[in-house]
């Protein structure tokens, strides 16, 4: 009982302690969702890639952080071009 009582004051220790660390990542997940929903719309639709390019940038600070997720977002940016390839692009 006492290993148990123990375990879970460590988890809920890691989770107070992780949260500032997720707060950037939230952040930026935010901005990106007001891009898709309030800036998006108005323009053409250009990204040669799937999932879209607003789309690639969430999942990426989803799975690497926002520091590593924000530079593969943009370097996925700069990709979408003319010039660039196309077709399926998972982070």
């Amino acid at each position: 009982m006492t290993s148990i009582i123990l375990s879970e004051l460590i988890r809920l220790k890691c989770v107070e302690i992780s949260l500032p660390f997720k707060l950037p990542s939230y952040f930026l997940i935010g901005m990106v969702y007001f891009y898709q929903l309030c800036i998006s719309p108005f323009l053409p639709k250009r990204c040669r890639y799937e999932p879209s390019c607003s789309t690639y940038m969430i999942l990426a600070i989803k799975k690497y952080g926002a520091l590593r997720g924000v530079i593969k977002g943009i370097w996925r940016i700069c990709r979408c071009n003319p010039f660039g390839g196309s077709g399926y692009d998972p982070p």
